[in-house]
């Protein structure tokens, strides 16, 4: 009857809210004065997190080098192999070095640069030339950001990190050239 009533069981179930009630049921403590309990509780929690310093939001540069590309504005930057931001790596050795820009161009990291008086993080990337769909069936691949190119432009650019969209893995293929495909975080 409530299915003819209300429709599908999604529309009415209570499961969301029995999923949640086992963490509301955490926060209380003792039998008396519940609502209160769990009031403090989560001022609590959102106070801790106010205060405890934000860890993800870090950015360790790792392997300092002077062997890479830099372009001649960037000479006094401090040159880094391996850098982890937001709890992802990111590094200049093959298949750690792909990202798709948000403008959605692809491109390979060379060099990780970071200026010393503003610590500004900065990527020499050389960019891919003819960017192609790897399949056409059931989609064409590029939608879901998979692309194949067969070489780079040869020509060196710095990109901020705010430009990076997603890591991607660059994998060779004999017959195309390379294969790139999106990594899940």
């Amino acid at each position: 009857d409530d299915v003819k009533r209300f429709g599908p069981l999604d529309n009415f179930s209570s499961f969301p809210f029995e999923n949640a009630l086992k963490n509301i049921k955490k926060l209380v403590r003792k039998p008396t004065h519940p609502l209160q309990q769990i009031a403090n509780r989560v001022q609590e929690q959102e106070l801790g997190k106010a205060v405890k310093p934000d860890v993800k939001n870090k950015i360790v540069a790792k392997m300092e080098h002077n062997l890479g590309p830099v372009l001649p504005e960037w000479r006094h930057a401090k040159q880094y192999s391996k850098i982890k931001v937001n709890g992802h790596s990111l590094s200049v050795s093959s298949g750690e070095n792909c990202v798709k820009l948000k403008d959605g161009s692809v491109c390979l990291v060379r060099n990780i640069l970071i200026e010393i008086e503003s610590n500004q993080v900065m990527f020499v990337v050389d960019y891919v030339n003819r960017c192609q769909s790897f399949f056409d069936y059931p989609i064409l691949s590029d939608e879901i950001g998979i692309v194949r190119f067969d070489q780079c432009t040869g020509q060196y650019k710095t990109i901020s990190i705010n430009d990076i969209w997603y890591k991607c893995a660059c994998l060779p293929d004999s017959r195309l050239g390379f294969v790139v495909f999106p990594v899940n975080h």
